[in-house]
């Protein structure tokens, strides 16, 4: 958040915005933004997530049903016992992957409810880390030998402009796949376009 909201708060300092106010306006100007797309987005978003929790015991009924009947399928082919033995060993591993995955899905969402913390931790951490930028950078040059100071600053500065282009550019192009896979799917009327696009646009970066 610190480094993606510098070059924002550097933009307001040369308008003689004061450095604490500055990233103040930066964080209610994304409120703001948030807000506005939650308020867009949310009510649709809360349909095909309520449609979703209502058709996953049905889903996974199917799932489980036709797991089963692969596996029996499989089981009653004749091939030679070698053969067997080794398909036999790949079902019970897809067995037990597919426990692995459903335990992983509900570590995931546990996790999700305890990241809320870190969600509220992580912008006052970056306010402090904005707000304090300068002081850091002066202290963190003093304790460079003086002899290697000058290439270290201009390789830092180098590899500041690559990495904060590269995270910039990927931040966009994630929200633009997202949203034209959420805008191509609502037309051609596939279900869950939003989540769908959600996901894909998580997924990209």
């Amino acid at each position: 958040i610190a480094y993606l909201g510098n070059p924002v708060i550097v933009l307001f300092e040369r308008r003689q915005v004061p450095r604490s106010f500055a990233i103040l306006l930066l964080y209610a100007l994304v409120g703001v933004a948030v807000t506005l797309m939650v308020y867009a987005v949310l009510p649709s978003l809360g349909r095909e997530l309520e449609q979703i929790v209502e058709t996953l015991p049905e889903q996974t009924r199917r799932l489980e049903e036709l797991i089963s009947k692969t596996f029996s399928d499989l089981r009653r082919v004749p091939v030679p016992n070698a053969l067997e033995e080794v398909i036999n060993l790949g079902l019970r591993r897809g067995e037990a992957l597919l426990g692995q995955f459903a335990a992983k899905t509900a570590e995931i969402l546990v996790g999700m409810v305890t990241n809320v913390v870190h969600l509220i931790l992580a912008p006052i951490l970056a306010y402090y880390l904005l707000k304090d930028y300068q002081s850091i950078k002066r202290v963190a040059v003093g304790w460079l030998p003086k002899e290697a100071r000058r290439r270290v600053i201009e390789m830092t500065g180098y590899i500041h402009r690559v990495v904060g282009g590269f995270i910039r550019g990927q931040l966009i192009v994630s929200a633009v796949v997202g949203a034209l896979i959420a805008a191509g799917f609502s037309v051609i009327g596939v279900r869950y376009a939003l989540i769908l696009g959600l996901i894909a646009g998580i997924a990209d970066i």
